[in-house]
């Protein structure tokens, strides 16, 4: 089967920022690892928000950068965090130095977590539920002929690449005049 943009659907696992009930949903398939995708999640996901408010939500689709088993605990947490915690500390964590996956401090740090959260815990401990969930948004871009991230993908249209919030502006300017 060959995936199209009408193949994209929404997960109760994928990550949402912003108006969950907004007119406009933008599709983020990216990883705290790739440089481009944060400096997009912390310098312009922000001032889209703030510019947009209640008309636009992001859907983030985390994608595996490498197969470490320091990434994999990270996105699977920052999963379960989303779920059953509050999400927003976690990526300001992750979003300050991506390389903190690698320290004993972050191990420490996502045990706490775990130890005051049991359903974080619990969820976080399904391996091949969050594995595959992960693998799946890999396979989407991938089955869509798409390489790398970060990809925007915004009604009809695939955005490969960073693009700025005033790019992001205009994409949705047009979109909301459609």
């Amino acid at each position: 089967m060959s995936y199209t943009i009408e193949n994209i659907t929404n997960n109760d696992m994928d990550i949402v920022i912003g108006n969950t009930n907004a007119s406009i949903n933008i599709y983020f398939f990216g990883n705290y690892k790739c440089s481009f995708c944060t400096t997009f999640l912390k310098e312009d996901l922000p001032k889209i928000l703030n510019q947009w408010n209640d008309k636009v939500k992001f859907t983030i689709k985390l994608i595996p950068y490498s197969n470490t088993k320091q990434e994999s605990d990270a996105l699977k947490m920052a999963i379960a965090v989303n779920k059953y915690g509050n999400y927003q500390p976690y990526h300001e964590v992750l979003l300050k130095d991506a390389n903190i996956i690698f320290s004993n401090d972050f191990q420490d740090y996502l045990f706490e977590i775990m130890k005051y959260n049991e359903a974080i815990a619990t969820f976080f401990n399904k391996d091949s539920l969050i594995e595959n969930y992960l693998n799946e948004n890999q396979k989407l871009l991938k089955k869509m002929g798409i390489k790398g991230t970060p990809t925007y993908i915004i009604g009809n249209k695939i955005i490969k690449g960073y693009i700025s919030h005033n790019e992001l502006t205009e994409i949705i300017n047009n979109d909301i005049k459609q």
